[in-house]
């Protein structure tokens, strides 16, 4: 927020000293409109720089499986929230994929969860299981289908969306949702054998979108990816997002 103020503050001065200067209104004008959009790249580029300088002791932790390290990372990056508008939910994302998936506490991951931006396709997935595993149906597809309207190129969204509503005994809603899937993914073999195994009455294979299936924690894992641990996968892939 403290961005657009000083962006502003920028225009305004830019505005009434072009004004005075040639005694035009409509050279401050411009003169304002260059300084607020520069002020704005300006402020943008010294965000950028400074969550550069801080990613890489997030993943530091991440990698070395330090998660309460990261988390108190990632709360102390919401200093930084005063000057880029939406961090704070950016932050949320990342704390409830992480609380959720590694931690496993699914209670105090859900108000982060859904405090989330859209765009973090993860966390909404997990926000979705949630609700399914509650047996909150209805807030299951709200949260699936605002996922999907805005990340439709992610397969692994559609097919847990798919699989739910399979699981549920509701296959022709699954089948429908694989199809809009290819719809937006014509081209992806593994979607269009999980329609035909759903048009077959026979069970999705999800093995395809690991390890972010495994992290939605909807089917135990088998001991030997259990082993190998694909989380620290997930970790990674999630903290890679933030990078600007």
């Amino acid at each position: 927020m403290y961005s657009i103020y000083v962006s502003l503050g920028i225009a305004v001065a830019a505005y009434l000293a072009a004004w005075q200067l040639s005694g035009r209104w409509w050279v401050g004008l411009i003169a304002g409109l260059i300084g607020a959009v520069g002020g704005f790249a300006g402020m943008a580029l010294w965000m950028r720089r400074t969550l550069q300088q801080r990613m890489p002791a997030i993943e530091t932790a991440v990698q070395a499986q330090r998660i309460d390290a990261a988390l108190k990372l990632l709360e102390e990056m919401r200093s930084l929230a005063k000057w880029q508008p939406g961090l704070d939910a950016i932050v949320d994302g990342q704390i409830g994929v992480l609380t959720y998936a590694t931690k496993m506490d699914f209670d105090k991951a859900q108000p982060y969860l859904e405090r989330s931006v859209v765009k973090n396709w993860h966390a909404k997935a997990m926000l979705a299981a949630l609700h399914y595993k509650a047996r909150r149906f209805d807030d299951m597809a709200r949260v699936f289908e605002e996922a999907v309207k805005y990340n439709k190129k992610e397969p692994m969204l559609w097919a847990a969306y798919a699989w739910c509503e399979a699981r549920r005994q509701n296959r022709g809603k699954a089948v429908e949702i694989l199809q809009r899937a290819l719809k937006a993914l014509p081209d992806d073999g593994d979607l269009k054998e999980n329609l035909a195994a759903v048009q077959q009455d026979k069970k999705m294979k999800m093995n395809a979108f690991t390890p972010e299936w495994w992290a939605l924690h909807l089917e135990r894992p088998p001991a030997k990816v259990l082993m190998e641990d694909p989380r620290q996968q997930l970790r990674m892939r999630q903290m890679r997002r933030m990078r600007p």
